[in-house]
């Protein structure tokens, strides 16, 4: 039996914070090179927001908790979100069990087909039917844009401006993370889109798509006190970005909001 306040833990960890490709150089240790994972803790149910290559961390530290039922949440099946997912460890031991949601419709492929057709040759030499824990495969959108699990409520970012934002919103325990991912600049309509999403958001995670070149300090300085949640964090950093420029961005925002750079390893608890 869990203790009373693991049960009401509401709690977000960074594995991964980069867009496109993994980098390892000195000028990003501080802020880290994986790409996208995010660990969230509902009480004693962990849900996974992509499967970049921070997931293989992720997977190591889970090891004492199996087995484990849990959900991996992509906004969209591509390379970038889902090339961690052959180094998940916990993936292949047939006691766990880890349900795949999309955020995108099925179009002519089912999730499952679509995992499967990156993660076969000549991609990977281990195909998804060797991945014992992975359970079930679905699409939101065929839940009307909203699934309950047990008492978390995940709900899909529902736009006509999907060639330009995807994501979800994760109600825990009466606090809401909105978790958005920019495929393209946004404008003063997309903007607004997110804030009605984001309405009464306690954090909002904004991560930028690898079509997105942000090259220097002020493409993050210029979207700051745009958006209404309590706190955001960005994530999604290009390879080409270094530790230096995203701690320029970091010493503005502590001296002008609370808005934060996500680095691996950062942990929140609302």
């Amino acid at each position: 039996m869990y203790p009373e306040y693991y049960q009401q833990r509401f709690r977000v960890k960074f594995w991964g914070v980069r867009s496109g490709i993994p980098i390892i150089r000195p000028d990003t240790y501080q802020f880290g090179g994986n790409t996208t994972c995010i660990e969230i803790n509902c009480g004693n149910h962990l849900i996974i927001l992509e499967a970049g290559t921070g997931i293989r961390l992720l997977g190591n530290s889970i090891q004492d908790s199996m087995p484990t039922t849990s959900h991996i949440l992509f906004t969209k099946i591509d390379f970038e979100r889902i090339c961690g997912l052959p180094f998940f460890s916990p993936i292949y031991d047939c006691s766990n069990k880890f349900n795949v949601i999309t955020a995108s419709p099925h179009m002519r492929k089912e999730p499952r087909e679509q995992v499967s057709k990156l993660l076969s040759h000549p991609h990977f030499p281990v195909p998804i039917d060797v991945m014992h824990g992975l359970d079930s495969f679905m699409s939101i959108t065929d839940f009307q844009d909203q699934i309950t699990i047990k008492n978390i409520k995940i709900s899909n970012f529902d736009s006509e401006l999907k060639n330009q934002a995807i994501g979800y919103k994760i109600c825990f325990n009466e606090k809401v993370i909105t978790y958005i991912v920019k495929l393209n600049d946004f404008n003063e309509q997309t903007i607004e889109a997110v804030n009605k999403f984001t309405v009464n958001s306690n954090l909002l995670i904004l991560s930028s798509s690898n079509n997105i070149l942000i090259s220097d300090a002020l493409d993050f300085i210029d979207s700051a006190k745009k958006y209404n949640a309590e706190l955001t964090i960005y994530c999604g950093h290009q390879p080409t970005i270094n530790d230096g420029i995203l701690d320029t961005i970091q010493n503005y925002f502590s001296e002008n909001s609370n808005d934060l750079i996500a680095y691996e390893g950062l942990e929140i608890n609302l």
